[in-house]
């Protein structure tokens, strides 16, 4: 005979999935009817969302109380001044050059820098007229004299831009890392030490100077500014760059470089000088692409998924690279010259973006899907541009059977072409996680 209900209310907890991967747990109380057979709902209470690791609750916002929604819509006038305020009081460069010279000097520089980002085509000169209908931080005014004086007190005197920097590099969210771009600007200059012969990417036959600038991976922020000379190359330009930072308080940081770097001679030179980087690579190279080959079937593997971004899968292979090169000078009876192999260790760290390899092969198939659309439709070969004659010589097959022509798709020729779609390469001489590594570096936005 079964057990007679006893009529007390019961309490339990249940969970319920949200459709954004949530999952709230709630308090339900129920009470047995005896007339209906069966439990009644008596009440429920929102106790909170279950934590990442399922070993806690985490609370909720409470809900806004009644008659809260009502809302407010202010229309405000905003101009190119007010952008730039916002900026400088939202990045914390305002208050650090306040912090780095005095009041009038800190104001000069602020008033130069807002006029310049909002017309980079104009030259100083322009200010004086340009003040007048907007609003700068030195309210006395600017001059061609003031600012000529200005620019000549602050070359000579190095103390305010070493400040400003120190404070920069104080608020860099990670100080283990930091991003380099390097930069050759062509000038005129018959005076500036840095300005010298070299290469000139833009074949003007103009002299150089290297301009680098240091910023953090994380927020983007710049930390530094170098201005190296035109004639050196750019990792030794680099490495002085990495010299000056340690009157920052930056101690032998991660180099954070782009693919303009990827050479074996650059990556010898930071082998040789000791410093850690990270730079992307070339999946074509003939040292990278072997070992991309081999990687490939497993990497789409589930573990192999970045958690903030499912659809980027990584995976990390360890090599021992040889790298041929000239000694620079004799030593251990190796005379000055000579050709030596050097075997080193590096890491490399292969990442698939399977989201944007899917839209890319997409575009790219509907492409050879209009060329063949129009060669069926009877469009001669040579009426065709010449990107569509590509695909078309490339992607498709033309047949003519009794005297039909009949065009269809090279499958193997496209799978193959869109096999290694959006992978890139990250090469780096010190051992992390890959996935860390992304996040931090900036590599995987």
């Amino acid at each position: 005979m079964p057990r007679k209900a006893s009529g007390d209310p019961k309490v339990k907890r249940v969970e319920r999935p949200q459709s954004n991967g949530d999952i709230y747990i709630y308090e339900v109380t129920t009470r047995y009817n005896p007339e209906k057979r069966y439990n009644e709902h008596v009440s429920s209470k929102l106790l909170g969302k279950k934590s990442p690791d399922g070993t806690g609750i985490l609370p909720t916002r409470p809900r806004k109380a009644p008659g809260t929604n009502e809302t407010a819509a202010v229309r405000k006038t905003v101009g190119a001044m007010d952008i730039l305020e916002w900026i400088g009081r939202e990045s914390g460069i305002d208050d650090d050059m306040l912090s780095s010279a005095d009041i009038g000097t800190a104001q000069k520089v602020i008033s130069i820098a807002r006029f310049w980002m909002a017309n980079p085509d104009k030259s100083i000169r322009r200010i004086v007229e340009w003040q007048i209908s907007h609003t700068l931080p030195y309210r006395e005014g600017l001059s061609g004299d003031t600012c000529y004086s200005l620019m000549k007190d602050l070359g000579q005197d190095i103390s305010v831009s070493q400040k400003y920097f120190q404070y920069r590099a104080s608020h860099a969210v990670s100080r283990s890392s930091v991003a380099v771009d390097s930069t050759t600007i062509s000038s005129y200059s018959e005076y500036l030490n840095d300005v010298r012969f070299g290469y000139n990417k833009d074949g003007n036959g103009l002299a150089t100077v290297k301009m680098l600038t240091l910023f953090c991976p994380n927020d983007h922020q710049p930390i530094a500014f170098s201005r190296q000379p035109g004639n050196i190359p750019d990792v030794i330009s680099v490495l002085n760059a990495l010299r000056q930072l340690s009157v920052l308080g930056m101690d032998r940081p991660l180099l954070v470089l782009d693919g303009g770097f990827f050479l074996e001679d650059n990556i010898l030179a930071f082998v040789h000088s000791h410093t850690k980087f990270l730079m992307r690579g070339q999946l074509d190279g003939k040292w990278i692409f072997p070992e991309l080959q081999a990687i490939a079937p497993q990497i789409e593997r589930p573990s192999n998924a970045w958690q903030d971004s499912p659809e980027m899968y990584c995976m990390t292979r360890r090599i021992s690279h040889q790298f041929t090169c000239e000694r620079q000078r004799t030593r251990g009876g190796v005379a000055k010259g000579s050709i030596t192999v050097e075997e080193h260790r590096l890491y490399l760290h292969f990442i698939l973006d399977t989201g944007r390899a899917r839209l890319e092969t997409a575009v790219l198939i509907k492409e050879i899907q209009h060329v063949k659309r129009q060669l069926a439709n009877g469009v001669e070969l040579s009426l065709l541009t010449k990107s569509e004659r590509r695909i078309a010589d490339r992607f498709l097959t033309q047949k003519t059977i009794r005297g039909r022509l009949t065009v269809t798709l090279n499958d193997k020729t496209i799978m193959d072409e869109t096999r290694y779609y959006k992978y890139f390469v990250l090469v780096s001489n010190e051992k992390m996680d890959a996935f860390p590594t992304l996040g931090n570096t900036g590599f995987g936005s």
